[in-house]
């Protein structure tokens, strides 16, 4: 193997022209200004830094918020079981009061029907009833169908009665006596069920009342096949002029209670 030549030596001027070189580059590169070092990813990247710290208070902030929408979510389930039962014990003892109510209503129906009564008894029946209301309507409507003078006078003076707890119902099953064209009522309590509705003001059923009028300005032909005859006197021209009279002084009662009601607003 042929062995390389070691180079021949530089000359003495040219070695020291090189160092001079290598000297003034060295100055001039600690002066150039060294460029920034790249950014290492702003606030992102010190969150590694934080994590143990940050980590444990975000799970607290998260669990308490967790644990106060779960307490008011079963307090409010609570809360409305709690209506719900209030709710159903106050139903159920409505229910017990209605059927105690029924059964009172049934003793004193009884009452008012017993023969021989005086029109004493049959008013204090009456206005017994009438204590329950709207709820009396019917039975003392009834009781003024049956024909008695004494109970037809109590039952009478009951719905009126009736009226100062209950206007709108007592008014309304009264104009239903009215409104009915099957021959269901008897021509008295036709007269008794308008009498009362002018004495009461129901200003609500002044259409039936006026209804009532015109199927009476038919005559006798018009009315007798609404009316349920099953007693004397029957339906005749009288009848039927009374029961207009009585119609025409209901709507009078009406119209004063009207105005009257007008003048307490002004």
């Amino acid at each position: 193997m042929t062995a390389t030549p070691p180079q021949p030596p530089l000359d003495p001027t040219l070695e020291r022209a090189l160092k001079a070189i290598g000297a003034c580059l060295e100055a001039v590169e600690a002066h150039v200004p060294k460029p920034a070092p790249p950014p290492s990813g702003g606030w992102l990247a010190e969150i590694p830094k934080w994590a143990p710290v940050i980590t444990p208070i975000v799970v607290a902030v998260l669990g308490a918020l967790l644990a106060y929408y779960l307490t008011g979510y079963f307090q409010q389930t609570l809360d409305l079981r709690k209506l719900e039962l209030e709710v159903q014990k106050f139903a159920l003892e409505q229910r017990k009061t209605d059927l105690s109510g029924i059964g009172q209503m049934r003793d004193l129906i009884a009452q008012l029907y017993e023969e021989g009564i005086t029109p004493q008894q049959a008013q204090a029946i009456a206005l017994s009833l009438a204590a329950f209301g709207d709820l009396a309507a019917p039975p003392l409507i009834h009781a003024i169908q049956t024909g008695s003078p004494n109970r037809r006078t109590g039952a009478e003076a009951g719905l009126a009665a009736a009226a100062l707890a209950a206007p709108d119902g007592v008014c309304g099953a009264l104009s239903q006596v009215l409104d009915n064209r099957t021959a269901l009522f008897s021509w008295q309590t036709h007269e008794s069920a308008i009498r009362l509705l002018g004495q009461l003001g129901c200003q609500n059923q002044r259409l039936s009342v006026e209804a009532f009028g015109r199927l009476l300005g038919g005559g006798v032909a018009a009315y007798r096949p609404t009316v349920h005859e099953d007693g004397v006197p029957e339906v005749d021209d009288v009848i039927v002029r009374r029961l207009l009279d009585e119609q025409q002084r209901t709507l009078q009662r009406m119209s004063a209670a009207a105005q009257l009601a007008r003048q307490g607003t002004e």
